[in-house]
């Protein structure tokens, strides 16, 4: 009796079938799950994806930013976007190239988009190339844009905590103050006698007697004017920090929509935290007993009863963050991640008036330690710079039964559903897919007086 047994494949062997069922398994993920990673070309949905761009680390405050880096759009000195601080060499600032992202190719095979989700997909005016923009309108609707707003059949649309995070634009980090020229803190107290105190981006507030007035902290927002160590009060507005040569002061719009975020280190003492917000109509007021672990909430004067107007509040301490927002007529209030109140809002056809004071942090009497105090505003929706159409700004468009309104984050820059001189509606047959995970974002190092590009593997992270 003979035992016949099976020889075992080569090393060699081994390492050919492994390399092809590799490339075999790669085709098919690219065919039917993921695209392998995309460069992102131009900058229409800065923040939120970057093309071309450069790493600018301002001289006065330290605060790192980033500008568009194509053609036209580079043109003209950088200015900080927290400071104001005019960069005159910022071109000698390594170009970087854009992100690379991972697309999943077969989401919309199971299920349409949402509203608010970003999307790539082909450009209607050349098939050839892939774009990214994100989709605000579905299909049938008739959308209008109206004082930097989306409205979908007459009515505002408004996002929730999680997309007003990936949209807001910053406008201010306390962690980040002027230094060169000495410029006033945006961060003041109401009153001359206050028990504010701040460094470092730092602010404290000492513990008092809880019947004494409210010890207000506001933000005034200023702009530089003239010599470099002058400010004057203004409005916030839709200034685009990564192309700022791209525009004149004048065409700028006052933008209503703001948000604050912060983080309580420690409270003392009893009393109350109060904040306090305006759009320059509306004004809603916040009431944080910690002791209590208990909030209201006011507006324009009067206690809210509905929409988690009223409620418990988790421990204020170890470094909570409190998000507080009028996005999209909509006031919300969020601890720890968890919304707890939202209350939507009417403001009609009015234009709000301009306000350069929209936000507040107060105390009555309750020592306080706060933390990276930032102020944010919404993404404002206008009429796209030099286009030659401008679908939805003068007047409401319906969107096809078979497509979706879509723009870009940067929107002075963009060209999406209000440009196509054929049409606002993007074919749902144009769709490629939706953009998951950014898997190389390039960063630049300063060096020997030399900018060198290196990965910057911080900034991986999941497109919302």
């Amino acid at each position: 009796m003979y035992r016949v047994s099976a020889s075992r494949p080569s090393p060699l062997r081994r390492a050919v079938h492994a390399a092809v069922s590799l490339l075999i398994a790669i085709q098919l993920l690219e065919l039917w799950l993921v695209a392998f990673p995309w460069r992102i070309y131009g900058c229409s949905m800065a923040p939120a994806l970057w093309g071309e761009h450069s790493h600018i680390r301002c001289p006065d405050c330290s605060m790192v930013y980033c500008r568009c880096s194509e053609g036209a759009i580079a043109d003209g000195a950088a200015v900080c976007p927290n400071c104001g601080y005019v960069d005159s060499d910022a071109e000698q600032r390594a170009t970087l190239p854009g992100e690379r992202v991972m697309v999943f190719r077969s989401l919309y095979q199971f299920r349409c988009p949402r509203r608010w989700e970003v999307v790539a997909m082909r450009n209607p005016q050349d098939a050839s190339q892939v774009v990214v923009k994100r989709v605000v309108g579905m299909p049938g609707e008739r959308i209008q844009i109206r004082h930097g707003d989306v409205y979908a059949n007459g009515q505002v649309q408004r996002k929730s905590l999680a997309q007003q995070r990936a949209m807001a634009v910053l406008v201010h980090d306390a962690d980040y103050s002027p230094l060169l020229s000495k410029l006033p803190p945006r961060w003041m107290p109401e009153s001359q006698e206050t028990q504010w105190g701040w460094a470092d981006g730092r602010y404290v507030h000492a513990a008092g007697d809880p019947r004494e007035p409210v010890d207000w902290l506001v933000y005034r927002h200023w702009r530089r004017v003239g010599k470099a160590a002058q400010v004057e009060e203004a409005p916030i507005t839709d200034d685009s920090p990564y192309c700022p040569a791209l525009r004149r002061e004048e065409d700028y719009s006052f933008v209503p929509d703001v948000m604050l975020s912060f983080r309580v280190a420690t409270t003392f003492g009893r009393g109350l935290l109060l904040l306090r917000a305006t759009d320059g109509r509306e004004q809603f007021q916040v009431h944080i007993d910690p002791n209590a672990q208990r909030y209201w909430v006011l507006h324009n004067g009067r206690q809210v009863l509905r929409s988690g107007g009223m409620g418990k509040t988790p421990v204020l301490e170890g470094g909570l963050k409190i998000e507080l927002s009028l996005f999209d007529q909509q006031f919300l209030l969020a601890m720890d991640g968890k919304t707890l109140s939202v209350v939507p809002y009417d403001v009609g056809t009015t234009p709000r008036q301009p306000t350069t004071r929209p936000l507040a942090i107060g105390s009555q009497g309750l020592g306080l330690e706060l933390r990276e105090l930032r102020v944010y505003r919404d993404v404002y929706y206008g009429r796209p710079a030099a286009a030659a159409a401008a679908w939805a700004t003068d007047k409401p468009v319906r969107v096809s039964n078979w497509g979706y309104f879509v723009l870009g984050d940067n929107s002075p820059v963009s060209v999406d559903s209000r440009c196509w001189p054929e049409g606002p509606t993007a074919d749902a047959q144009l769709l490629v897919g939706k953009p998951l995970i950014v898997v190389l974002s390039p960063g630049g190092v300063h060096w020997l007086d030399r900018w060198f590009k290196v990965p910057d593997l911080t900034r991986i992270r999941y497109i919302r």
